[in-house]
């Protein structure tokens, strides 16, 4: 029977010890960008797997948050959410495991926001706040 854990927006990075040993589907979303009076923030990306994970080992899950709507000016980029495992069970480690862009924030000018990027570098800031997302 699969068991799911849903972690929202906190603020702070959620720690979680493994306590069976197994294949577990991680999916990671950044956040959307913040949008404008006249243009909408980009959304987050979505990332995701499978991973054998072993009892015992500890995995940090960090969720980004939504952008700042703004009336006046751009609207700032969505947080970027990741989970990386940082105990094998035996000692420290800092392995990746999902990492996903947050989304670009909507323009000054009518231009959207960006979607996250799913690829190891960010995405080029905009003019005015029109493309981005990393």
């Amino acid at each position: 029977m699969a068991v799911t854990d849903n972690v929202s927006y906190t603020g702070t990075a959620v720690e979680f010890v493994v306590q069976t040993t197994g294949t577990y589907d991680i999916t990671a979303f950044g956040a959307q960008g913040g949008s404008t009076s006249n243009s909408t923030g980009g959304d987050g990306a979505e990332v995701g797997g499978d991973f054998v994970l072993t009892a015992g080992e500890t995995i940090e899950i960090v969720v980004g948050g939504a952008g700042t709507a703004s009336a006046d000016g751009g609207g700032s980029g969505g947080g970027g959410s990741f989970v990386i495992e940082t105990n094998n069970g035996t000692v420290s480690v800092h392995t990746a495991l999902v990492i996903a862009g947050g989304g670009g924030g909507g323009g000054f000018e009518g231009s959207n926001g960006s979607g996250g990027a799913t690829t190891t570098s960010g995405g080029a800031g905009g003019v005015n706040g029109s493309v981005g997302g990393g």
